[in-house]
């Protein structure tokens, strides 16, 4: 089962029914599943699901309804084991973006960690999660894919975020920051906390 979000409201792609959906509509029902998504999006619904067969994979099969984009970030640490936050758009995020031509997601998550934070120096692990949400252009939806990967640096300079992205400011936040950060983040950054940096009560 995949966790989508549509406009911060969940979209489940799944191969059996979910009892706590609003609604749910088979992947072959292609007028069905733009209802739902515009639902989702506009607040109509809370909650949905898209049905697949048992055979079916399905980030595969979205592919024939939706343009996917591919994007990936980074999830860095210091030395003092803090975590690195960009403020944008009234909410803390991570840094990352969409991969550029004939680029690879890890590659990507460097340069983009680099190009919005300006962290000269970073060290890319593995590959942590994915994470998955669809938006609007004009009357299209695209189906975006994000990869998550760990880094580290030592570097102990100032930071300065993209002014062209829109970031207001780079924080290095420890623990406790990190656990306030997460109450006013995108849905999508706090399931990737859950996953890998779950905030204690």
């Amino acid at each position: 089962m995949y966790k989508v979000f549509v406009n911060e409201r969940l979209l489940l792609l799944s191969k059996k029914k979910v009892n706590t959906s609003e609604r749910h509509v088979h992947f072959s029902e292609k007028k069905a599943i733009l209802k739902l998504i515009e639902d989702l999006n506009s607040g109509i619904l809370s909650q949905g699901v898209i049905l697949f067969d048992h055979k079916e994979e399905p980030l595969t099969k979205m592919r024939e309804y939706f343009k996917i984009v591919q994007a990936a970030g980074g999830v860095v640490t210091n030395e003092h084991d803090e975590l690195l936050f960009i403020f944008r758009n009234g909410k803390w995020d991570l840094p990352k973006g969409k991969l550029e031509k004939n680029e690879g997601p890890r590659f990507a998550a460097v340069r983009e960690v680099q190009e919005e934070t300006r962290l000269p120096q970073v060290r890319c692990g593995k590959l942590l999660n994915a994470t998955y949400h669809m938006y609007k252009i004009k009357s299209k939806y695209h189906f975006k894919v994000t990869y998550w990967y760990e880094m580290t640096t030592v570097f102990k300079g100032k930071l300065k975020g993209q002014e062209e992205e829109g970031i207001d400011f780079v924080r290095w936040l420890n623990a406790n920051q990190t656990k306030i950060a997460l109450r006013n983040t995108y849905k999508n950054i706090y399931k990737l906390f859950t996953l890998i940096h779950e905030p204690k009560d």
